[in-house]
């Protein structure tokens, strides 16, 4: 079952290693002994909460990130093998936004292939105030947004900083990421304590996401070469604007694309007042939720049209459902279901869309990040739940990018001592030699 994204949504989260300057553009840095918990430093800017910003920007930034979500669909689609009918559940806009964050210390090849693989455009600069703004109106509190169950609605992002505390970073791009997303440092341990540094952004993760996303972050993920983890956290919990009747749930049958069945619980809900489409081979609904301002849109492919109609999914197609939708009354009748799958690391599917730079250690240019080089993206980590039942939708989803820094390569070498050679024992702190040798016959002992 491919969940991941292959599973989860509610939740976003974005983690990036890169080497950092702590101090730089905080104020304050890290101290050694609380590494593990990571100590708050905050940056000298703060949160923009009214960012000026062009309209054509934000239109702009919805329709990359759209196309975006698109390009990454049909790569995760077939990672699995090849298997494109099985769940698959992920967060776009977790990713972008990960991603989005890392940009803002991208330089040269490496900054303009990240904008063409996410869809960026030609935002440059501009790109952080528009999420800035985007951020902020997602966030907007809908007004009588609490469901007939009395839950209330709940859509929050959430941003931070973890940072190696022997390591600074480029003041610009933590003033950036302090300004636009809201991102507050704490300094950890990478080199002697990962697994405790590791924990820590695991439980943050946890509780920005209800638990719905308790480890993101696998045994090992972050090492000594982990200098920077960017972590974003997003969760989303809403009540449907009209519940489905938990009387009215039946087990009835489910076909799978391959024409098995399967017998589930299926919600079902009549004479719904909401707004659908009939596209040329497939079926549209919106399904609002309470406040109705966020909405789940299903789009059902008409029999034997399902290979079609997902080789079309497109940033164009979801803009041609979404503008067809129009007021109508009909009934509703849908499985209640559940993914959660484990994290899933998307540099595959980031490198066929062309950032390729990012991930070669060789060629990355993050020096905006860390103006003295060496760092480049080491894993794009996400992960994502989704709950669907008669009351609404819970959801969460994370992803992380990883930025570590690599070894300095030597030229290859071989040495056969296959004839006379001389060596030294010496004590290295001092320099001091304590014994000197020369094997001109290792046959004899003389």
């Amino acid at each position: 079952m491919r969940s991941i994204v292959r599973r989860s949504l509610t939740c976003s989260l974005l983690v990036a290693t890169v080497p950092a300057f702590a101090s730089i553009g905080c104020s304050g840095s890290g101290t050694s002994g609380t590494p593990a918990t990571g100590t708050p430093v905050t940056s000298t800017v703060q949160r923009d909460t009214a960012p000026d910003v062009a309209p054509s920007d934000e239109t702009n930034l919805v329709a990359g990130n759209t196309g975006f979500a698109f390009a990454l669909y049909h790569g995760l689609s077939t990672a699995d093998g090849g298997n494109t009918t099985g769940n698959l559940f992920y967060s776009p806009y977790s990713v972008s936004l990960a991603l989005a964050m890392t940009y803002a210390g991208a330089n040269g090849a490496t900054a303009s292939q990240m904008a063409t693989a996410l869809e960026f455009g030609s935002l440059g600069a501009d790109l952080a105030p528009a999420f800035d703004k985007l951020d902020l109106a997602i966030e907007a509190k809908p007004t009588g947004a609490t469901g007939a169950d009395g839950a209330p609605f709940a859509l929050n992002l959430a941003d931070s900083l973890w940072g190696d505390e022997r390591v600074s970073f480029a003041q610009p791009f933590v003033n950036t990421l302090a300004a636009d997303y809201g991102a507050s440092l704490r300094t950890v341990d990478f080199v002697d304590q990962p697994t405790q540094a590791e924990a820590a952004i695991n439980a943050w993760v946890a509780g920005e996401t209800n638990d719905k996303i308790p480890t993101l972050l696998g045994p090992g993920a972050v090492d000594s070469s982990t200098e920077l983890v960017i972590v974003n956290a997003v969760y989303f919990n809403a009540s449907w604007a009209t519940p489905f009747d938990k009387s009215s749930t039946q087990t009835g049958k489910f076909t799978r694309a391959d024409g098995s069945t399967v017998q589930t619980p299926m919600m079902s809900s009549a004479n719904v007042a909401t707004t659908y489409f009939k596209g040329s081979n497939y079926q549209a609904v919106e399904l609002p939720y309470s406040g109705n301002t966020t909405s789940m849109v299903v789009v059902l492919p008409d029999d034997g049209a399902y290979a079609a109609v997902e080789k079309g999914l497109s940033g164009a197609f979801y803009d041609g459902v979404t503008a067809g939708l129009s007021f109508a009354e009909g009934s509703v009748t849908m499985p209640r279901f559940d993914i959660h799958g484990g994290s899933v690391n998307l540099a595959p599917e980031l490198t066929s869309l062309g950032m390729t730079d990012a991930f070669n250690p060789k060629k990355a240019d993050f020096t905006k990040m860390i103006p003295a080089g060496g760092a480049y993206i080491s894993f794009v980590i996400h992960q994502a739940f989704v709950d669907v039942d008669e009351s609404g939708t819970e959801a969460a989803a994370a992803t992380a990018v990883g930025i570590g820094t690599a070894a300095e390569e030597g030229t290859p070498f071989s040495v056969v001592l296959d004839r006379p050679f001389f060596f030294f024992i010496r004590d290295i702190a001092s320099k001091t030699i304590l014994f000197v040798g020369r094997e001109g016959d290792p046959t004899s002992t003389d």
